[in-house]
């Protein structure tokens, strides 16, 4: 007696049996899962950037709050404080009493970029960014989003006593998130190789050194403010005294100092390379003399130099040069196998390093309120071209010594 055969429907093409309980919607056999709507995507990451870059901010100022509650403001205006510090941080100057805050502290400007960087990332790889058009729609969904939550958080800020200027709250946020989530999106592979397949061949060497080159000049002046704090830690420790603030007073005065800690690294930059910096109108910090004036009590200011680099510390000028010596070695061994080429992707260094400097000398620049601070900082342009012809020139000199020590 043969076997009933089977039910029309329950076989699949090959003659093998299937249940037909089974109404689980079919898997792609790569895994891939399905890409996450643009926008949605983006408000998700970027309401996730704002909420890390305020927390931290958030706590320690409700913390100085409670512990100074007798001063008689409410935790709304310790809000609105810390939300104008974060925007402070993205460039937007404030207004407290008559006077103008516009120097940004470049530590909490850096946790605010990375995570825009990582919401510029995590944006595209949500969406399945694989290409140059997705990548820039991921950028602009970012950025609007972003901006729209800031220009809210904006108008909240500015209703009380602290004066926020929302043209300019718009424009700085908008123009960070847009730098810093387009250098997230072209983390995606894909991405990143649409945008090269578009370059020659030498733009990514020569991007790389300048960034190299960039990374070193800041680097050093790092160093040089790092010293001159060390040496003067006395000084600074009869400031942080002299301000009787209290242990909770005393902790939100040195947390203020490592926010701006990176500040005065790009300072040190431009004392090294040569334009230095102003402390107010009339005030100069260069390596060829320093004029000051009365400056506040901050005990990060207690690193400035009374007189230019002298003796063993003058090793220090030598360091933006090191720093183009070395991006010309790696151009040099990776770079066009011509001369004229070689020595002319090197010389695009030195440009590309100042423009970098240059954008970060802007940052470390603004009013520290009215009168004489009302400038306070370095000149963006003239720290950008002293660093553009250090490191080209010594880009150059490092990319045709090492090519013909090779070559020999």
């Amino acid at each position: 007696m043969s076997a009933a055969a089977p039910a029309p429907g329950l076989c699949d093409s090959g003659g093998e049996m299937t249940d037909v309980r089974d109404r689980s919607p079919a898997q792609p056999e790569n895994g891939d899962t399905r890409p996450v709507p643009l926008f949605a995507g983006a408000l998700t990451t970027s309401l996730w950037a704002v909420v890390v870059g305020i927390a931290p901010l958030a706590a320690v100022v409700l913390v100085v709050w409670v512990a100074g509650a007798s001063s008689g403001s409410g935790a709304t205006d310790a809000v609105r404080f810390a939300l104008g510090a974060w925007l402070l941080a993205h460039g937007a100057p404030l207004t407290l009493g008559g006077a103008t805050l516009g120097l940004a502290p470049l530590g909490l400007t850096a946790l605010v970029v990375w995570q825009l960087v990582r919401a510029g990332a995590n944006t595209a790889r949500a969406v399945g960014a694989d290409g140059l058009g997705l990548g820039l729609r991921v950028v602009g969904a970012v950025t609007v989003t972003y901006t729209v939550v800031a220009t809210v958080l904006a108008s909240f800020a500015g209703s009380g006593q602290l004066g926020v200027s929302l043209p300019r709250a718009v424009l700085s946020t908008a123009v960070l998130a847009a730098l810093a989530s387009a250098a997230g999106v072209l983390r995606i592979a894909e991405v990143r190789e649409a945008v090269l397949a578009r370059c020659d061949d030498r733009v990514p060497q020569i991007l790389r050194g300048g960034a190299i080159a960039a990374a070193g000049v800041l680097g050093a002046g790092t160093l040089v403010a790092g010293l001159r704090v060390v040496l003067a830690v006395d000084h600074a420790a009869e400031l942080v005294r002299a301000l009787n603030a209290g242990p909770v007073g005393t902790v939100g005065v040195l947390v203020l100092c490592v926010l701006y800690a990176p500040t005065a690294a790009v300072w040190g930059a431009a004392y090294l390379v040569g334009p230095g910096f102003a402390i107010g109108t009339g005030t100069s910090v260069t390596a060829l003399g320093v004029h000051l004036g009365p400056l506040p009590a901050v005990p990060l200011l207690a690193g400035l130099p009374d007189d230019p680099l002298a003796g063993g510390l003058m090793w220090l000028f030598v360091l933006p040069f090191a720093a183009g010596i070395v991006a010309g070695v790696r151009l040099a061994r990776t770079g066009p196998p011509g001369w004229r080429p070689l020595l002319g992707a090197a010389a695009l260094t030195g440009p590309v390093a100042g423009l970098l400097v240059g954008l970060a000398a802007v940052a470390a620049g603004g009013p520290l309120g009215g009168g004489r601070l009302a400038a306070v900082g370095p000149s963006a342009w003239q720290v950008g071209l002293a660093c553009a012809a250090w490191v080209a020139v010594a880009a150059v000199a490092g990319a045709a010594v090492h090519r013909g020590l090779r070559r020999r």
